[in-house]
């Protein structure tokens, strides 16, 4: 949970539900290759989640600007929609003036705890009555405190939010297509990524990927692996994948039919 990697705590086995990791294949070898594996493959064994394999972050990564592509070729319209959803729904001022409200509240508390202190020492309330009161209000400071923090920190990752949605705006503006990934506006989009699952016939496939996004858009892609792994991220100079989407009662004048021939 560490977020250490763009995909960590982003990868749900499609199999088993379990989170799914990231490995280190041949460590210090030529043969090295970074691959993400069903958690409950790994710590438990292969046969608790049979179905999962690894597949490497390349492949992820490459079927990620593939999805990205189409998006942006096909659906421009909904990306700009969820844009202005999630600008909207940001709420610095709002923040800004809670922080405000609770540091205030904080130094009102501490006065408070200061004129007590001296009440007490001038002999003017019994030592029991002034504990009960100090431990009350100290409760009542830490509380705050706690709060302040909370609020902080959700301040921050506001600002920080606030610059990638600008950034992936500037770059949606232009018509900027992506050629490599890119994992600010991969983290701004996207809510999480499903590795395995069934084709439409029902058979097992461990390398599809299924890419959800925030907008409520699918985007699944087949046996990723044998089709990115060695490849430039592309079919034929031709993006291909299979897009479906659960906003169409947002968007009702979208087709679900977005099926390309390979």
């Amino acid at each position: 949970y560490s977020r250490q990697y763009a995909f960590s705590s982003m990868l749900e086995c499609g199999f088993c539900g379990e989170t799914v990791s990231r490995r280190c294949w041949h460590s210090h070898s030529k043969y090295e290759k970074i691959i993400w594996h069903c958690g409950r493959n790994i710590r438990k064994g292969k046969r608790f989640c049979p179905e999962a394999k690894g597949i490497p972050e390349q492949v992820i990564e490459k079927a990620f600007v593939e999805s990205y592509q189409m998006l942006c070729s096909d659906h421009k319209d909904v990306l700009e929609e969820f844009i202005k959803r999630i600008e909207e729904t940001l709420s610095g001022d709002s923040i800004k003036d809670r922080i405000k409200k609770i540091d205030q509240s904080i130094r009102n508390l501490k006065y408070r705890r200061r004129k007590l202190l001296d009440k007490y020492l001038d002999g003017g309330i019994a030592k029991d009555i002034y504990e009960e009161a100090d431990l009350d209000l100290d409760k009542k400071i830490f509380k705050a405190n706690q709060d302040l923090i909370e609020l902080e920190q959700q301040y921050n990752s506001e600002n920080s939010l606030q610059k990638r949605l600008k950034d992936f705006k500037k770059a949606l503006l232009k018509n900027q297509t992506l050629e490599e990934f890119d994992r600010e506006i991969f983290e701004s989009i996207v809510e999480k990524v499903i590795i395995g699952g069934y084709d439409e016939n029902g058979k097992e496939d461990p390398y599809k990927i299924i890419f959800i996004y925030k907008t409520g858009f699918k985007d699944e892609i087949e046996n990723a692996k044998k089709r990115y792994e060695n490849t430039s991220g592309r079919v034929d100079g031709k993006l291909c994948s299979y897009i479906t989407s659960e906003v169409k009662d947002l968007y009702p004048c979208n087709s679900d039919n977005t099926h390309r021939p390979c």
